[in-house]
């Protein structure tokens, strides 16, 4: 029987470039003394010419290539142990997904999970294991595992699987916000099935915004790489040069279908909120400040407010129609997904602290975020 195959996610592929160091010496050159002369005396002292050191263009060219060598063999040490750290803490997921609802057969996918907690638990992308009949994880060392959905979010593509296998190795998440661009990061996953597969790149850009689609949220804050993001990688970990998971792969760019070297990366702040509440609640708890965002055309920076839902977080904060939100969280403002961005990585109860703008004056407030209706998938905060 023929078996519909679902590519699941475009990831990173990269090729391994590598950084020759080469040392250029010189050599001294001595001159001859100028003669030194007396007037009383008739005789003439001289200096003789001083030696000159000079080094055989072999020995030069020799030396010159074993800097090199040597600083590959440093810069490929160095990769290694970031392989070594980083793999067995990725997982290749195989799902099934059953088209009852119609005469379609079942559809396969492949991608990748990054294991966050020793007990069994695996963070991948909704796009891959979301609406998933049936999951399998295969570890580092080849043993498949059966995987059960703990809850997905669409709006942020993320997703929780759960095994029964204990005393895994839990990858570490730091802060996106400790990277730079042009900071060199390693991608693993399984592009198009094929496990294990390390690529590399560097931090392309930061605090990317890329809409979705009317249903769900917009992706805010995505990290961008040159690494090629492939079918199969979605899921996957983007490591630091500590081996430490910065962001999920989730997305690429593409008008073939094939990596064009603009992939992005769920940052991992983002990553682990949104986990930590589907493990705790069974669903992604996003947090609101009641409020719809409008278009703001005047000269001040932020975001507009177009309404404010009556009784909601920011109508008790003091906040109206018209205010603009030029700081949210000691942050910036700059445009709605500075603030939509900053919303999701909070939690359903913390206290904001931020600033307006309102008919020629700035002004403080504070407000606490409670949980978004099911039914908001826009833009609004």
């Amino acid at each position: 029987m023929k078996r519909n195959y679902l590519l699941v996610f475009p990831i990173i592929i990269v090729t391994l470039s590598i950084i020759t160091v080469f040392s250029l010496s010189g050599c001294a050159v001595g001159s001859s003394g100028a003669a030194d002369t007396t007037t009383a005396v008739t005789t003439v002292s001289t200096t003789a010419p001083k030696t000159v050191a000079t080094t055989a263009p072999s020995t030069v060219a020799s030396t010159t290539e074993t800097t090199a060598f040597n600083a590959l063999q440093a810069f490929n040490s160095e990769v290694n142990a970031l392989v070594d750290k980083i793999t067995p803490s990725v997982v290749s997921i195989d799902v099934v997904i059953n088209n009852s609802s119609t005469n379609a057969q079942n559809a396969q996918g492949v991608g990748s999970g990054i294991i966050y907690k020793e007990d069994g638990y695996i963070i991948t992308n909704n796009h891959v294991a979301g609406d998933a009949n049936k999951i399998t994880v295969t570890l580092f060392d080849g043993s498949r595992h059966e995987g059960t959905l703990v809850g997905a979010d669409a709006n942020t593509d993320i997703a929780v699987v759960k095994i029964t296998d204990t005393n895994l190795i839990a990858a570490k998440f730091v802060s996106e916000d400790t990277q730079k661009v042009g900071d060199f990061v390693l991608a693993v996953g399984s592009p198009f099935g094929v496990q294990q597969t390390i690529t590399n790149g560097i931090i392309s850009g930061m605090d990317r915004n890329v809409p979705m689609s009317a249903n769900t949220l917009p992706f805010v804050d995505l990290i961008q790489t040159d690494a090629p993001i492939n079918p199969g990688n979605s899921g996957g970990p983007l490591v630091n040069i500590n081996g430490e998971v910065i962001g999920m792969n989730s997305l690429g760019l593409s008008t073939s279908g094939s990596s064009s070297g603009i992939g992005f990366a769920i940052p991992s702040n983002t990553v682990t909120a949104i986990a930590d509440e589907i493990i705790k609640y069974g669903s992604a708890q996003l947090p609101s400040m009641g409020v719809s965002i409008g278009d703001n055309t005047s000269n001040i920076l932020g975001t507009l407010l177009s309404a404010v839902t009556p009784g909601g977080p920011a109508d008790k904060a003091g906040l109206k129609a018209g205010d603009i939100i030029t700081e949210f969280n000691s942050e910036k403002i700059l445009n709605p997904y500075d603030l939509l961005g900053n919303i999701i990585q909070r939690q359903i109860g913390d206290t904001v602290a931020g600033k307006y703008y309102r008919e020629g004056n700035y002004s403080d407030f504070s407000v606490t975020l409670e949980k978004r209706p099911n039914n908001t998938s826009t833009i609004n905060g």
